[in-house]
């Protein structure tokens, strides 16, 4: 099973919702969770929506909200994302094409547009950075 788990806070509320939940229930995960810092009445039905609020307005209650979504999930590979990232239309399908193979933590390319232009960002393998908010690991591997 594979679980998409959404860091998000309020600032970016409306482009979580309206962008990058979108790009994730269009895909085969079996879960996908938003943990975000607001009160949050109606939740897309596909969506499970958890309120943590904020401790210390630093990158700790991010953690804190990471944490929370791997506990509220079962899935034995999780996907991390921060409230401003979307997934290609293919990422799960690839994510399922290669979950019987031997890895541990699968570091996704990153990238922006800016005035029409793609920017890469520094994370995967050419960069040898996986940010926790953005990344696919094994539950296993958390565990240990």
């Amino acid at each position: 099973m594979i679980a998409c788990i959404v860091v998000a806070s309020e600032r970016r509320r409306k482009q979580v919702w309206e962008r990058v939940v979108p790009s994730i229930i269009a895909q085969p995960f079996d879960e996908v969770v938003v943990v975000g810092d607001w009160i949050e009445l109606v939740p897309p039905q596909e969506v499970r929506y958890l309120c943590v609020a904020p401790l210390t307005r630093t990158t700790t209650d991010a953690l804190v909200k990471r944490d929370a979504g791997t506990l509220a999930t079962t899935s034995n590979i999780l996907v991390y994302l921060c409230d401003d990232h979307a997934l290609h239309p293919q990422f799960a399908v690839y994510l399922r094409q290669v979950a019987d193979e031997p890895w541990d933590v699968l570091v996704p390319a990153r990238y922006c547009y800016v005035n029409g232009e793609t920017i890469m960002l520094n994370s995967g393998a050419e960069h040898g950075y996986c940010g926790g908010h953005s990344g696919v690991f094994r539950r296993a591997v958390l565990q240990r």
